[in-house]
């Protein structure tokens, strides 16, 4: 019996430490269901379920895009990682319409001339 006192008890620390991040994941996977059914009533099921596979890796790689791994000359590597919430009124307008088309959007040249100027 007290293991599962311990159990229930460990169980419930974990959910209450990553609780926000355990709701941010089912109001994602609810309003990727809400798209799919959307997109299924519109494209029907199979045009549906690619672009919502299609949804879910594009956002699982800019979740490790985020992270840049670069060797130093010493032989220890540096990660780098960048995240930040910025307004949509920030964001350039060719990049909102391409991620409103579901379109992929190529930053490099405007970061180039970001980091060359």
């Amino acid at each position: 019996m007290i293991p599962w006192l311990v159990a229930g008890a460990i169980g419930a620390v974990l959910v209450a430490s990553f609780w926000d991040e355990i709701v941010d994941f089912l109001k994602d996977v609810w309003r990727e269901i809400k798209n799919f059914i959307r997109d299924a009533m519109t494209m029907g099921v199979e045009a549906a379920g690619a672009t919502f596979i299609k949804r879910i890796v594009r956002k699982a790689a800019m979740a490790f895009i985020n992270k840049f791994y670069k060797k130093k000359s010493n032989g220890k590597w540096e990660i780098t990682t960048k995240t930040a919430e910025v307004e949509e009124s920030e964001v350039p307008a060719y990049i909102r319409q391409q991620a409103r088309d579901n379109k992929e959007v190529d930053v490099t040249r405007d970061v180039r001339t970001l980091v060359n100027a």
